[in-house]
């Protein structure tokens, strides 16, 4: 019983936290133009790709899927239908954001 109330509060809380994202547009487009920014500089690219996206964000995916492969690979053949291609195909700052936002 413990372990299900410590589960259900984490969900709850997370949950929470994405709808408060999602909720500030502006904040969310501006929080993921800086990661973008930084991993662009990081990398020395001008773009990231798809396959960069998900290196990117995988600590963060792991997260809202409360470390559940089939939730993740859920996550992942989602953005996949939004934006097909090969890993390599190159992402704009506002693609990032889009496929974040999808991953929420």
């Amino acid at each position: 019983p413990r372990e299900t109330l410590r589960r259900y509060e984490a969900y709850s809380s997370l949950w929470h936290e994405i709808v408060a994202k999602l909720s500030d547009e502006a904040s969310f487009n501006s929080e993921c133009a800086k990661v973008y920014q930084e991993e662009c500089a990081r990398r020395s690219r001008r773009q990231l790709t798809k396959r960069l996206w998900q290196e990117t964000t995988t600590s963060f995916v792991n997260r809202i899927a409360c470390d559940d492969p089939r939730t993740k690979q859920r996550i992942y053949r989602a953005v996949d239908g939004l934006y097909l291609g090969p890993g390599e195909r190159a992402i704009t700052e506002a693609t990032f954001a889009e496929v974040t936002r999808l991953a929420l």
